[in-house]
């Protein structure tokens, strides 16, 4: 917010507040505040909570958290290649279900490619790097053919990932790109939050606009059974919104966890997915 607005006085507060959420990330170099002193520490990268930023209050990292501290740091201009993106990327990647990429032991034998909530479900440290997935666990067959149970990445958090590691400038050959995209092309869809059903599905809506709208291309190649087809996803997100569009300007309540039987908060999700499929079709004429 502070930002987009043009008066002096914001803009002159930005930059503390860029200062301010520096301090918020696991392993950083800044000093945090006394009041979060015990819920942020700085930690080596080695250990599973590196780069991640959480809720004060529970002090674990998560990739909901991460994904919008990032997106207010790019918003405030801060580039790609900033040391503090670089450790976000650590988190991001050990979250990324993908073992060609990622040596958490959560994700050994994962050919998924999407991300997963958080590196661990709590603080304890008999839990720390065991991986977190609000979707639950998908049985998958590994390249020996063994088959194992691993936890399930989805969509609202695969997106947010996705849109991270674009913000981050990584080359669109990276590995990371590719099992993240490939999984996008499987999962395809704006009729639910994939892997997880209707759950969280306007903060889905919010990651998916905003992700699309970063990669900056007009069609996505999605996958449906043996076939290639190229979809338009700004205009894939209107459609589906004008469907669930009240008389009185408001979204359809489709789900309450979340606060998502909120009607100003998914409504708010929603114009700002809009804004970006906005964005991206104006960027076409």
């Amino acid at each position: 917010a502070l930002a987009r607005d043009e008066l002096p006085e914001a803009e002159q507060s930005v930059e503390p507040a860029v200062a301010f959420l520096r301090e918020l990330q696991w392993g950083g170099s800044a000093s945090p505040p006394a009041a979060l002193q015990d819920e942020v520490q700085p930690v080596a990268r080695e250990h599973p909570f590196f780069g991640g930023v959480g809720y004060g209050n529970s002090s674990r990292p998560d990739n909901s958290n991460l994904n919008f501290w990032l997106q207010a740091l790019q918003d405030a201009g801060v580039p790609g290649d900033d040391p503090a993106v670089q450790r976000a990327l650590v988190f991001l990647e050990r979250t990324q279900m993908n073992e060609a990429t990622n040596p958490m032991p959560s994700a050994y034998g994962s050919s998924q490619g999407g991300f997963i909530y958080a590196t661990s479900p709590s603080s304890d440290e008999n839990e720390l790097g065991i991986g977190e997935s609000k979707a639950g666990t998908i049985t998958e067959t590994t390249t020996s053919g063994d088959e194992v149970s691993r936890l399930r990445a989805y969509g609202s958090m695969t997106y947010a990932g996705f849109k991270s590691y674009v913000f981050a400038e990584l080359e669109r050959s990276d590995p990371r790109v590719i099992a993240a995209r490939k999984w996008i092309a499987q999962n395809y869809t704006l009729e639910e939050n994939p892997g997880i059903g209707t759950e969280g599905y306007y903060y889905f809506i919010l990651v998916f606009g905003r992700a699309m709208n970063e990669w900056g291309e007009k069609y996505i190649d999605v996958q449906v059974e043996d076939m290639m087809l190229r979809r338009d996803w700004a205009e894939d997100l209107v459609t589906q919104l004008e469907s669930l569009q009240q008389p009185d300007g408001s979204f359809k309540i489709v789900d309450d966890r979340w606060m998502e039987a909120d009607p100003v908060l998914v409504t708010s999700y929603s114009l700002i997915s809009l804004q970006n499929a906005r964005e991206a079709l104006r960027s076409r004429q």
